[in-house]
């Protein structure tokens, strides 16, 4: 589980750098268990976390708005 302390506007905005920089290489990483809206809004909440919450907000978002695939078939 993350632990984000001191989350300052520097750190904030390093965070928000690396992010870019990700979006920009086609690095950003889209996780298997997100569904069609969660692959759409991920990297908005990320950036908006990022920016003024922590990790905690971004996994309720993503439980709240029901961005997660309910369950996962066997491969």
């Amino acid at each position: 589980m993350f632990n984000f302390e001191n989350l300052d506007d520097t750190t904030r905005a390093a965070m928000l750098e690396a992010i870019e920089e990700a979006e920009h290489s086609g690095n950003i990483y889209y996780s298997a268990r997100f569904n069609e809206a969660g692959n759409r809004q991920w990297l908005s909440l990320l950036k908006q976390a990022a920016r003024e919450h922590n990790e905690h907000w971004l996994a309720y978002q993503l439980e709240a708005n029901g961005l997660m695939k309910g369950f996962e078939g066997a491969h």
